[in-house]
């Protein structure tokens, strides 16, 4: 039994030690040291949150291409508010800065999951239409002239290490926690499976679905404050760039649910943001353009994703 629990964590890794071993052989100067492991375990706890919550509208087989949008509106209410508070105190301002950036990104993902029920359209289709009014909603935030916010440093301290990743392990933990033990995680799941029979079950689905959304809300709230506080400031962006926002966390996703056959998906998505940080981070150490590198995390997730499906279907 430890054997096999060895084997499929043995395999769980293999990707990084593979992208590990091809960088550092072929830029061992460049690349592979432990402060640069360090700072791609950092970079990879930010998408790695928003991913948290994106997985359990995916395996409800939704999406919700508005979540950059909402994490920018989410981080700057918060940022706002935020700063407010550390008039009075900097631990006021840090409580205020996520409570106001969490409930902020609930209740926009509960608005998410309301409207898709409500019209019983694409949630693809909700969601890009939400983005748009969302990303409209950050330019004309009271106060901000449209340039969205700036930190203070006393207010980054959740953007700099240890407390950046303290804060990443807690989200994984409380999503961890949710997915696997609680009755939300395994309707979730169940509907996942198979809508009909769950909802012969006495499941109720939809609201079930809009849980769902409202979860992911929360953790892309923790994510709009933990990047405010990465990068001290969050800029509105229009025409659905923040769309750009999710992409990770969605690739994060994949190679979660490519695994799950090995280990928890929620632990497979922080080792497949860590692969995909890490595999960004080796590519500009070897000097490939910004245009070849996208091309090559596709390629990628392909070969991953090819290589895994065979190996369950022999």
């Amino acid at each position: 039994m430890n054997n096999k629990i060895w084997k499929k964590a043995l395999i769980s890794l293999s990707l990084p030690i593979i992208v590990f071993v091809i960088f550092y052989i072929l830029q061992p100067s460049r690349f592979g040291d432990l402060r640069s492991m360090y700072m791609i375990l950092q970079q990879a706890m930010l998408p790695s949150v928003m991913a948290w919550g994106l997985f359990f509208i995916l395996t409800l087989g939704l999406w919700d291409f508005s979540l950059g949008g909402v994490m920018v509106l989410s981080g700057i209410v918060g940022g706002i508010i935020g700063l407010i508070g550390n008039a009075i105190s900097p631990m006021l301002g840090y409580i205020l800065m996520f409570t106001i950036s969490i409930t902020i990104g609930a209740l926009l993902c509960f608005i998410n999951g309301i409207v898709y029920i409500k019209l019983k359209i694409p949630s693809i289709v909700v969601t890009i239409g939400l983005l748009m009014i969302y990303e409209i909603f950050a330019t004309i935030i009271p106060g901000t002239n449209g340039t969205g916010v700036s930190l203070y440093r006393n207010l980054s301290m959740f953007g700099r290490p240890p407390y950046n990743i303290i804060i990443g392990l807690l989200s994984m933990l409380l999503a961890y926690f949710l997915y696997d033990y609680t009755v939300i995680g395994i309707q979730v799941r169940a509907i996942g499976s198979n809508e009909i029979v769950a909802k012969s079950m006495g499941v109720q689905t939809e609201k079930i679905k809009v849980f769902a959304f409202v979860i992911a809300g929360i953790f892309v709230g923790i994510n709009g404050a933990m990047t405010l506080s990465y990068t001290s400031m969050m800029i509105p962006q229009t025409s659905l760039a923040s769309l750009g926002r999710i992409f990770s966390p969605v690739m994060g996703c994949m190679i979660g649910i490519i695994f799950q056959k090995y280990i928890n998906p929620i632990i497979g998505i922080l080792i497949g943001e860590f692969t995909i940080t890490m595999l960004i981070t080796g590519l500009m150490a070897i000097n490939i353009d910004a245009t070849i590198q996208k091309v090559v995390i596709g390629i990628f997730l392909i070969i991953v994703s090819g290589v895994v499906t065979r190996k369950r279907t022999v």
